[in-house]
């Protein structure tokens, strides 16, 4: 009797710990809360909004020369042709092709327009998230997790059996709570 509940309490004690040290395996973090309080994003931020507003105001540029010149034709196409105003033939042959010019170099600007922003976010956020990613695997290697999750990309943590990381990231990389 005595040895079965020697052996009952044994059993319990081991069966609490596996369950602590399970709790314990898994971590998981919310990048984004980390990423937004970071002055180096904020700062790449800015600097990629400055260069989307360029991009964007020279496709306003080419859409207004586009709209002005299919406006032109669209109104001479409706003159009478007895209009001393009319274009001849050959003018209005090479206002249509003018336009179908300003329509190709609109969708070229527009296909190389976003490849420079993404080649320009990839420039400028690249050392912010490396910078997170070395902070947070300093975090996970000190703390002993063999795992850590972005909070963001799971559909679902029991945040009960897992631990956050997030504010042992932040102080990892100097930021203030």
């Amino acid at each position: 009797m005595k040895k079965s509940i020697t052996v009952i309490l044994g059993l319990l004690i081991l069966f609490s710990t596996i369950s602590v040290k399970a709790q314990n395996q898994f971590a998981f973090f919310d990048l984004e809360k980390i990423f937004t309080v970071m002055p180096e994003a904020t700062q790449a931020q800015a600097r990629f909004e400055g260069e989307q507003e360029k991009i964007t105001l020279r496709f306003e540029e080419m859409q207004v020369e586009y709209n002005v010149l299919y406006q032109e034709l669209s109104d001479n196409v409706e003159k009478p042709d007895s209009d001393p105003d009319k274009w001849p033939n050959s003018i209005m042959d090479e206002k249509q092709t003018e336009l179908v010019d300003v329509q190709e170099r609109i969708q070229r600007f527009q296909m190389t327009a976003q490849q420079d922003l993404q080649d320009i976010q990839v420039k400028l956020f690249q050392p912010v998230y490396e910078k997170i990613d070395s902070a947070i695997a300093v975090v996970v290697k000190e703390k002993g997790y063999p795992f850590a999750f972005d909070k963001n990309d799971i559909s679902y943590i029991n945040e009960d059996k897992c631990e956050d990381i997030t504010s042992m990231i932040k102080k990892a990389l100097g930021l203030l709570e």
